[in-house]
């Protein structure tokens, strides 16, 4: 469920898996891997994607991260 949500704010955001990864300090491929479901994105870049996004999104967000196994 976290990497359909990690790709519907990039892709809201306008943005393409390098740009995203870029703004985000990481690589194309972690991107992929998160967007995938293969592994998680990190503290720090979760920490990033929720300062990026329109604050009324917020709190979706955090409960979804939240949630995570």
């Amino acid at each position: 469920m976290i990497h359909k949500l990690i790709r519907e704010i990039r892709i809201e955001l306008e943005f393409n898996q390098y740009e995203w990864a870029k703004e985000l300090g990481t690589s194309q491929p972690n991107v992929s891997s998160w967007e995938s479901g293969n592994r998680l994105p990190p503290r720090a870049a979760i920490k990033k994607i929720a300062m990026m996004i329109p604050y009324e999104y917020r709190p979706q967000l955090y409960r979804t991260f939240m949630e995570a196994p």
